[in-house]
């Protein structure tokens, strides 16, 4: 066979060829596979072909001349072919399944863990470094307490008036001395907790309010005068508490019916005196107890007087006014009873 053979060019007729045919090597594969050559034929086509499970496929001949046409044959099945394909089985022995952590599950746990510790931390730091703090005085306090001396002497003034006699009640019935020394101290400290600049004046009564007549007063508290000094007094009296250099003191005020006759029986009185007069001392106790009385004179009246502790300042000082005994039991008691009682 000849290499090439009689083939006209396209769109050339054998004339315009002047004869001459070139003949390829596909010329000769197609002949020798039987396929004619017709100049732009389409792809051959082979019919449809029917699978045994139902499903169709085209063949098309390749034209590549160094690919077997057996070899060549491009199956293509319709859509159904793999939706009625059974799947290979697979082996899942050696595949182990991992949990999936998530990345925020990582942080969150931690996260929580450390505030949980932070916490007992400072709770425990809180519970043993703490102190009790001390609540500052609110200003309401404050004023209370600076001014707590100046409502001590208002509640005194309301208690106690400077001005008129208070009442000092007593149980006659029952009272004795020691009973109503004990009064009267109470109420001299409470009176030197005022620390008045005057006497503060006590009508002593009972327990109806009616005062009580000096002569049943001296037998209540314990004071001891002669008949002729009590005989020469009147039933009227005050007591007075007067503070002298910080400590209280007593002191009376008692109308007398005769002058000449009381300043006569005092005078009688002066050896036992001190003794009798002691249940007003409050507690103070006298180092002389008969010592002589000495002449005195405040304010052009005549007194006498008689320093039993002159360490402390007790001492019996007595005059008369033109109306009544004054008794005191410092200097500075007496002086300030003759300077209100006249």
């Amino acid at each position: 066979m000849s290499l090439f053979s009689k083939k006209p060019l396209p769109g050339q007729s054998d004339s315009a060829n002047n004869g001459a045919v070139i003949k390829t090597m596909q010329d000769d594969l197609d002949a020798i596979n039987g396929v004619i050559y017709q100049e732009d034929a389409p792809l051959q086509q082979n019919p449809s072909v029917i699978n045994q499970d139902g499903t169709h496929k085209q063949t098309f001949i390749n034209q590549n001349p160094f690919i077997n046409n057996e070899q060549a044959v491009d199956t293509v099945s319709s859509s159904d072919t793999y939706a009625h394909a059974t799947p290979l089985p697979v082996s899942t022995s050696n595949i182990s399944i991992q949990p999936q952590t998530s990345s925020s599950s990582k942080i969150i746990i931690p996260a929580i863990i450390l505030v949980v510790l932070v916490s007992i931390g400072g709770i425990y730091y809180f519970i043993t470094t703490r102190e009790t703090p001390t609540e500052a005085p609110s200003i309401e306090e404050q004023i209370v307490t600076k001014d707590s001396h100046a409502i001590d002497e208002q509640e005194m003034l309301t208690l106690f008036s400077t001005e008129t006699p208070n009442y000092l009640p007593i149980d006659a019935n029952n009272s004795t001395p020691q009973t109503l020394q004990t009064t009267l101290l109470q109420t001299a400290k409470q009176v030197a907790a005022l620390n008045s600049a005057t006497p503060i004046e006590f009508i002593i009564t009972d327990t109806n309010n009616t005062p009580i007549p000096f002569a049943s007063f001296a037998q209540l508290s314990g004071i001891q005068l002669s008949q002729a000094t009590l005989a020469a007094l009147s039933e009227n009296f005050s007591l007075f508490i007067y503070t002298s250099d910080q400590t209280p003191r007593i002191g009376l005020s008692i109308e007398f019916r005769d002058k000449n006759a009381i300043q006569a029986a005092m005078k009688q009185d002066e050896a036992t005196l001190v003794q009798g007069l002691s249940p007003l001392f409050l507690n103070d106790t006298p180092t002389k107890t008969t010592a002589t009385f000495s002449n005195g004179i405040y304010k052009n009246i005549s007194l006498r007087y008689n320093n039993i502790h002159p360490e402390t300042g007790l001492s019996v000082d007595y005059a008369t006014t033109t109306t009544y005994l004054i008794i005191g039991t410092s200097m500075k008691t007496h002086h300030a009873l003759l300077d209100i009682v006249r």
